[in-house]
């Protein structure tokens, strides 16, 4: 059966070269040049057979072709593929500023849990912040985020409960938040407006793969966290948990 469909792939690689004007033109050049009937045989065989290796060529090319892209495909499934649109928000807590990361965490890879996250600030002149990662709430966080509407962190749907032991299926996503303490006390919604923060989310796969999430601080979102106060829910006493 592998022989057969090899047997077309040859053909249909062989035979439009074969009936190229390559033929036509080697005929004129015999007339032209005088010579008999055998060296235009000969000729036309040595054509053929060097259209056949040609041919053989472009017919392994193809299938090679073939099998490098479904091997392409099979490692991306092989591997998770992690995607995420995050949307950052904050507020103070503890003289310190509390920047929560939340969005949907799509997988179109292999199954995976995530682990090892951090969040960390980076200004525009290159200056690096790394928050200290907060655990598991046990509390659900209301954040106003606009009059008359807020925003509601539960605990279940922090990436520290829902995403490390559950792995997120092939084509599936998991909504979830997490957040971390900055204590630096210069570090304000006035500071990061004025140095055009990006927050950055690093977390790794169940392979230990590194992915990276940024977003720079948008216009709202630093105004909503000038608009906040202090956030106490998330932190039941002391400093918050280091994860």
């Amino acid at each position: 059966m592998l022989v057969w469909e090899y047997i077309k792939s040859l053909f249909g690689q062989w035979w439009p070269l074969m009936s190229c004007a390559a033929f036509t033109l080697l005929a004129i050049w015999a007339g032209l040049r005088n010579k008999p009937t055998e060296w235009l045989t000969k000729g036309s065989l040595v054509l053929a057979l060097f259209f056949f290796f040609i041919g053989s060529y472009f017919a392994w090319k193809k299938e090679h072709s073939k099998v490098a892209d479904l091997t392409a495909k099979l490692l991306i499934y092989d591997s998770p593929q992690l995607q995420m649109q995050p949307q950052v928000l904050g507020g103070n807590v503890h003289n310190g500023q509390l920047i929560i990361v939340r969005g949907t965490l799509y997988n179109n890879g292999s199954p995976t849990v995530i682990g090892e996250c951090q969040i960390d600030l980076r200004m525009e002149d290159g200056t690096l912040f790394h928050g200290k990662m907060i655990g598991p709430a046990t509390e659900t966080l209301v954040i106003p985020y606009r009059p008359g509407a807020n925003l509601v962190f539960a605990p279940n749907e922090n990436w520290s409960l829902n995403a490390t032991e559950v792995p997120i299926p092939t084509g599936g996503g998991r909504r979830g938040w997490i957040a971390a303490f900055f204590t630096e006390p210069f570090i304000t919604a006035q500071y990061l407006m004025q140095h055009h923060a990006t927050a950055i989310l690093t977390m790794h796969d169940s392979r230990g793969k590194p992915w990276t999430f940024t977003r720079a601080l948008s216009e709202s979102e630093l105004h909503q966290m000038l608009g906040m106060g202090e956030l106490f829910p998330l932190v039941q006493s002391g400093e918050p948990t280091k994860k």
